[in-house]
C-alpha cells in the first residue's frame, strides 16, 4: 500500500503539492484546501483512490483469495446490466469497514491540497468505482451510501485530527512521532505528506483550534428480563474538536464530537460510535448568556449489542444552545433531526440471509443532548430515537431507542470518576419504565483522564 501511494504522488505530473511559504512569525491552516481549480490535483486525487481500490482488492483476490474478488471483464458488463441491490456483507463489514474505506478515498482528496467539497466528490467517485468493478457481486446501494456519507463524515475528521499533531516546526524525534501518529490517524493524508516532501520540510506551525478529550475504563454491567447479567470491562472515548459555542459556521466541520465505547471481552460484543459534526449554519444570540448555533449536520452512528444492531450515515439540522450562568457554569443543550438515507437495524423477528441478520431501510433518528457542568462536576442526559421503515428484510417498521444518562466528578491532575446508566430498546427512551421487556439497561462505573489544549484559534479554516 505504501508502494502505490508512494507511485500515486510520485509518476503524475505536477501532483506533488508545492512547498509552502517560508516559516512565518504566525500559525498558519493547514486544513485549507487551495487546490480545487488546479486540473493535477484532481487527478492525483482520482489516481490515489484507483491505486488504492486496486491494492485493497489484490489484498483480498490474492492475499485471502475471497470469491467475491475474484473478477473480470464479465463480472462488470454483469454488475451495469443488473444494476444496484442490497448486499449480504456481515454487520461490521458494512457498519466497520466500508465506512473506514470510505474516509481513505475522501484523504486522499485532501491530501491533494482539495476542499471539503471536491473531497466529498472524490469520495463518492471511489466508493462508485468499487461496486462497479472491483466485485464479482451485485453493485450494493447501501455501501454506495454509507460508505461516500459516512467516508465524507469520518474522512474530515479524520483529516482535522491529524492536523492538530503535525508540526511542519517540530524537529527530531518530536517530529518522527507526530508524522507517525498522524499517518496512524489518516494513513492516506499522512503518506500524500511525506511523498509531496513534508514530512520533512520546515515550515511554520499549523492553526489549533481548543480540542478536549477523555479516555476512560472500567466494570459494565448490563441486563434485563429478557437478558442474562453480564460483567465486561469498557473503555470510552470522548474528544471534541474546538468548542461549539466559539464556531461562526462557515466552515465544514470546524467543530465536531466523538463518542466511542467498546467492551474490553467480548471484543466488540458491545460498542457504540457517535461521530457528528457541523456543516453550514449560522449563529444566533438570544440573550447576553445565550449563544445558538443553527446548523446542517453530518455524522455517522453504530450501535452493536446484545439488544439490538444498529448504523447509519445521516444529514440534517441541529440548534446548539449554550448558556453560561457563571464561568465556572455552563448548560448544553443540543437538539438535531436526521435523515437516514439507508441505515442497518437487526429486526425484531429475526431472519438471515448469507451474512446478514439484520434489515436496511430509510427514515430517520432524532438526536437530544443536555449537559450542564459546574466544576468539578458534570452531569448529562443523552437521547436517541431511530425509526427505519424496512426497504430490505422483514417488511414493516423497526424502532432503536438508546438513552444515557451519567454523572462526572473530576479528581485533580486530570483524573475524574464518572457514572452512566444507559438503555437500549425499540421502544422509547426509557421503555423499561414504561414495562418494555426488551430493554437492556447498563451501568458504567469508570475512572479516566481528560486533556485539553486552548488552541491557537478560534476555529481552523
Amino acid at each position: 500500500m505504501v508502494a502505490i501511494v508512494l507511485v500515486w504522488f510520485s509518476y503524475i505530473p505536477g501532483a506533488r503539492s508545492s512547498p509552502p511559504d517560508p516559516p512565518l512569525s504566525s500559525p498558519v491552516d493547514y486544513n485549507r484546501g487551495n487546490n480545487d481549480m488546479d486540473p493535477r490535483a484532481w487527478l492525483a486525487s482520482a489516481y490515489g483512490v484507483f491505486l488504492s481500490n486496486v491494492a485493497v482488492w489484490a489484498l483480498s483476490r490474492y492475499g485471502f483469495e475471497k470469491d467475491w474478488a475474484m473478477i473480470s471483464r464479465s463480472t462488470v458488463l454483469d454488475n451495469f446490466h443488473n444494476g444496484f441491490g442490497f448486499d449480504t456483507d456481515s454487520f461490521l463489514a458494512n457498519g466497520v469497514g466500508h465506512p473506514y474505506h470510505g474516509s481513505i478515498y475522501f484523504q486522499a482528496g485532501r491530501a491533494a491540497g482539495l476542499s471539503f467539497a471536491p473531497s466529498a466528490l472524490i469520495t463518492f467517485a471511489g466508493s462508485l468505482q468499487w461496486e462497479l468493478f472491483m466485485e464479482n457481486t451485485r453493485p450494493s446501494i447501501n455501501d454506495l451510501v454509507n460508505t461516500t456519507l459516512a467516508g465524507i463524515a469520518l474522512g474530515e475528521m479524520t483529516v482535522r485530527l491529524a492536523n492538530l499533531v503535525v508540526d511542519d516546526d517540530s524537529e527530531g524525534w518530536s517530529r518522527v512521532f507526530r508524522e507517525l501518529t498522524s499517518t496512524a490517524m489518516a494513513p492516506t493524508y499522512g503518506l500524500g505528506r511525506g511523498v509531496q516532501g513534508r514530512w520533512f520540510y520546515q515550515g511554520p506551525s499549523p492553526e489549533r483550534p481548543p480540542f478536549g478529550f477523555a479516555l476512560e475504563s472500567g466494570p459494565y454491567v448490563s441486563g434485563g428480563r429478557d437478558w442474562p447479567t453480564e460483567l465486561s470491562g469498557l473503555i470510552a472515548l470522548r474528544a471534541a474538536y474546538d468548542d461549539v459555542a466559539n464556531v461562526r459556521g462557515d466552515v465544514p466541520f470546524e467543530h465536531f464530537s466523538i463518542a466511542a465505547d467498546v467492551a474490553a471481552a467480548p471484543w466488540l460484543e458491545s460498542s457504540r460510535l457517535d461521530a457528528e459534526g457541523e456543516l453550514w449554519g449560522a449563529r444566533v444570540s438570544l440573550a447576553s448568556s445565550r449563544d445558538t448555533l443553527v446548523a446542517a449536520t453530518m455524522g455517522y452512528d453504530l450501535v452493536r449489542s446484545r439488544a439490538i444492531k444498529f448504523s447509519g450515515a445521516e444529514v440534517g439540522a441541529g440548534i446548539y444552545l449554550t448558556e453560561r450562568a457563571r464561568r465556572s457554569r455552563r448548560l448544553d443543550v443540543h437538539a438535531r433531526l436526521l435523515y437516514l438515507p439507508i441505515g442497518s437495524i437487526s429486526p425484531e423477528t429475526p431472519f438471515q440471509d448469507g451474512m446478514r441478520d439484520y434489515s436496511f431501510g430509510t427514515g430517520a433518528i432524532a438526536k437530544l443532548l443536555v449537559e450542564y457542568r459546574s466544576k468539578p462536576a458534570r452531569l448529562f442526559v443523552d437521547l436517541d430515537q431511530a425509526w427505519l421503515h424496512v426497504l430490505d428484510g422483514p417488511p414493516g417498521n423497526e424502532f432503536a431507542s438508546i438513552s444515557r444518562a451519567g454523572a462526572e466528578v473530576s479528581l485533580g491532575a486530570g483524573f475524574h470518576l464518572s457514572g452512566v446508566v444507559d438503555e437500549t430498546t425499540r421502544r422509547h427512551p426509557f421503555a423499561s419504565v414504561f414495562g418494555s421487556s426488551n430493554a437492556l439497561i447498563g451501568a458504567q462505573a469508570l475512572i479516566g483522564w481528560s486533556g485539553e489544549w486552548r488552541g491557537t484559534t478560534s476555529g481552523n479554516r
